[in-house]
């Protein structure tokens, strides 16, 4: 069962310098259950872990 992330969370993955990780198939691409965090270096993170420099996402 997928859990579902509110955009209110303050995890990383609705963090402005997490990067999602996707898998190619064959119907397209695919979020994979990691990403990457860019401040203040490149480090491996989980849609729902959290750290000291989240930060919101800017809304489109």
């Amino acid at each position: 069962m997928k859990k579902v992330i509110k955009q209110d969370d303050l995890i990383c993955g609705n963090c402005a310098y997490f990067c999602q990780h996707y898998r190619k198939t064959s119907k397209g691409f695919t979020a994979v259950g990691c990403g990457h965090c860019v401040f203040p270096r490149i480090k491996q993170r989980v849609r729902d872990q959290t750290c000291l420099h989240w930060r919101p996402r800017n809304s489109p």
